[in-house]
């Protein structure tokens, strides 16, 4: 949430942590553990699990440090075990 206040006026990105009767009408929505929302289109999973669900995306942030990278290896296999289709991008 803090992060999405470090841009500048022009630049601000409408979000909520999840919780509330806004959530339906938010355009980001934060969602920590513990908390079930309506599934969205889009998912950024920042969590030690799959983001399983019937979202039209999921994207998955690759720690660039080789040594944190295991919990990514993990979900990339269990995504593939359950048929997601799989696209990789480096940037």
């Amino acid at each position: 949430d803090a992060r999405l206040w470090d841009f500048s006026d022009d630049a601000f990105i409408p979000h909520q942590i999840a919780g509330d009767d806004d959530d339906a009408i938010t355009a980001v929505l934060i969602v920590p553990p513990g908390i079930e929302v309506d599934e969205r289109p889009l998912a950024i999973n920042l969590r030690d699990d799959c983001a399983l669900g019937r979202h039209e995306r999921i994207l998955e942030v690759i720690a660039a440090d080789p040594a944190e990278r295991e919990g990514s290896r993990q979900r990339w296999s269990e995504y593939k075990r359950l048929g997601y289709a799989l696209t990789k991008h480096d940037m």
